[in-house]
């Protein structure tokens, strides 16, 4: 059978002690391996090739004792959702052994429990057991003793035993076989092959995640007899290589878990199930166990979407859909375990899992770096909602803003908080542009104000509720109409400044601007609405063109834009003309993807624009004055044909109203 190292096995934590454990472990991983920092803890990570695929590796020390041991291990399952974890180090031989040897823990006494009463003490040993398929795969590899191959360095002279036996475990370094914790040994835990520190509090921390393989594989380095420092320096460096020899072999065997019922079928048809409850108009809060039931059956049984939905659910944002409300504060367990699931449903390709937990390291950890890594992964993937987070978050750090407020969507009646203005103008604004519904005047200028102001993921979601609420109510001053509402929102924004919404909005808190100046914010409208020139209606314009002529004429307008708005304009005229192109700019993107072929055939296509009459002659003025040269004295060639085959097909479209 050809060898396949590129088959991703899953991920394994191996957790050790010692320095001289941990570089013995190192041995045997392939580079480059990447450091990572969480929570102070620094992991290395690599991988392990075998014949039949790739183990990644994610190495940690945890230090002396059980506790910082128990305590490492379940934060490293936390982070990576391994499929196994080991511990591996070295021991101290009780029983049956020999310097070299290796000891795999079948299972773990903790020997120092028990109740110390006034006349007596009463030991109460605890047993901790490592994952029942481990130990049957540690007993074949160790009784066919084809391990030794791997032992790194320096091979011994007499090829090392391993058995697999119970270990005890305590915080004491028992040094002679006459001492009172071996006699107390004896008596209480008499099988127990080796001694050490770690391996209970390992297998506790590893207990409390079921889905999670775990075990102890021991190196003996000194037996409590003829315990020397010479000798340390002699056995322990061995007895390490030996124990993380044992280890990679035992890996190189073993495969991870395969979850019960993972029939592709069922859980196709489990989450089908699921997913047509959940959408259901009819379902209620009451339906979620039986929804989360069917959920985590297709996920168990491998089902990707079905994870991410799983995750959705731990966190209470599912819950909270269904109920109407805003997701509340989830515990840091639920966290932890949404993690999981996320991170599951992303390593077996789910967009929307990489979405989740990219939002979850964003809004619940703050580890914008994270989050970051998660969006580009699910949009690479084609998400759409991760691409605007991308950007978002992108944009925010290089502006040096900070993480998006944790708020509740604004209520629909914010006349409460804080109204609107209500003189003679207002009223007739919302009447005659609004139908009479000043909630959807909210609306609509939320919409557009948010995405000019970079977005509910950009710079506008980093605004708390009250800010938001105070530059809505400013910004309504302007009593934008429909139409006119995007290109209002842009000079509002303008003017503000990229980077200082948060700072305005502190200042409007502070009554630091007056109403009446509210004009200076987007002068082009101002001077629009004074003259009363503001637009009434759009058109729908069907455009023949060629698709490379249209595509050009979305990038000419996007660089002459970027071009003039490098300098302030010199009037208000071209500032009007200007804010068009804008618009006109933002227009082209949508009928690119509707386009459809042009019945006259020559390789054209029917795009459909709706602008006002305005922007239409804006663009028609500038194709014309480039097709004549009068804008563009050292035109590259074709480019005054290019020009005028726009212009003429801009004559030429088909107009229609826009209902």
């Amino acid at each position: 059978m050809s060898a396949n190292y590129d088959t991703a096995l899953g991920t394994v934590v191996i957790c050790t002690a010692l320095d001289m454990e941990y570089l013995a472990v190192r041995e045997h991983l392939t580079g480059p391996l990447d450091e990572r920092e969480e929570r102070g803890t620094l992991y290395e990570i690599g991988a392990f090739s075998t014949d039949r695929g790739r183990w990644t590796i994610a190495l940690t020390q945890t230090g002396a004792g059980g506790l910082p041991a128990g305590v490492q291990v379940e934060r490293a399952i936390a982070l990576f959702h391994p499929q196994i974890v080991l511990f591996v180090g070295v021991a101290g031989g009780r029983k049956d052994v020999a310097r070299g040897d290796v000891v795999i823990a079948d299972h773990i006494y903790d020997y120092e429990s028990g109740k110390d009463t006034a006349t007596d003490y009463l030991p109460r040993i605890k047993t901790a057991a490592p994952s029942y398929r481990l130990v049957e795969r540690a007993r074949k590899v160790a009784r066919d003793g084809a391990w030794h191959h791997r032992i790194q360095a320096i091979t011994p002279e007499t090829a090392p035993k391993a058995v697999v036996k119970p270990i005890a475990a305590g915080g004491k370094v028992v040094a002679d076989q006459d001492a009172a914790t071996e006699r107390f040994l004896q008596q209480h835990c008499g099988d127990a092959a080796a001694l050490e520190m770690e391996g209970h509090g390992f297998l506790h921390g590893a207990y409390v995640n079921s889905a999670v393989e775990a075990l102890v594989v021991r190196g003996i380095s000194d037996l409590l007899s003829g315990k020397t420092g010479t000798a340390d320096k002699q056995w322990q460096p061995a007895a390490s290589r030996h124990a993380a020899a044992f280890a990679f072999e035992l890996l190189a065997r073993h495969s991870a878990a395969v979850p019960p019922g993972s029939d592709p079928g069922q859980a196709k048809e489990a989450y089908e199930a699921a997913r047509k409850l959940e959408m259901s108009l009819d379902s209620t809060v009451e339906d979620l166990v039986e929804i989360e039931q069917l959920y985590r059956k297709a996920a168990v049984a491998g089902h990707a979407g079905a994870m991410a939905r799983v995750g959705l659910i731990v966190e209470g944002r599912l819950r909270a859909r269904l109920r109407g409300k805003v997701p509340g504060e989830p515990s840091a367990a639920d966290v932890e375990t949404a993690m999981h699931w996320y991170a599951k449903s992303a390593e077996r390709g789910s967009a929307f899992g990489a979405l989740y937990l990219g939002r979850l390291y964003e809004e619940r950890l703050a580890k914008p770096a994270e989050a970051l890594k998660w969006y580009e992964k699910a949009a690479a993937d084609g998400n759409e909602i991760a691409r605007s987070r991308l950007d978002g978050l992108q944009r925010r750090l290089a502006l040096g803003l900070g993480a998006l407020a944790g708020r509740a969507p604004f209520d629909p009646d914010l006349s409460e908080r804080k109204p609107m203005p209500t003189n003679t103008d207002h009223e007739r604004w919302i009447n005659q542009e609004w139908g009479g519904s000043e909630h959807r005047a909210i609306a609509f200028c939320l919409g557009d104000l948010a995405e000019a102001c970079g977005g509910t993921h950009g710079e506008w979601g980093t605004l708390p509720e009250n800010e938001g609420v105070a530059v809505l109510g400013h910004f309504s001053i302007l009593m934008p109409t429909r139409i006119h509402l995007p290109a209002v929102a842009c000079e509002y924004y303008d003017h503000i400044g990229e980077g200082n919404l948060r700072t305005f909005a502190a200042e409007l808190l502070a009554n630091r601007h007056s109403a009446d100046r509210a004009k200076e914010f987007a002068p082009v409208w101002w001077r629009q609405r004074t003259e009363n020139r503001v637009s009434t209606e759009e058109f729908v314009y069907t455009v023949e063109l060629a698709l490379q002529d249209y595509d050009s004429l979305a990038a000419l307008l996007d660089s002459l834009i970027e071009n003039t708005r490098a300098e302030p304009a010199p009037d208000a005229e071209h500032r009007e003309i200007l804010l068009g192109l804008r618009m006109i700019s933002r227009r082209l993107a949508g009928p690119r993807e509707r386009a459809v072929p042009a019945a006259s055939g020559d390789g054209k296509w029917d795009f459909t624009l709706v602008l006002t009459p305005e922007y239409m002659r804006i663009l028609v003025g500038h194709a014309a004055a480039y097709s004549l040269g009068q804008a563009e004295q050292e035109a590259p060639a074709g480019f005054r044909e290019f020009w005028q085959r726009v212009h003429d097909a801009l004559e030429a479209a088909n107009v229609t109203p826009f209902r």
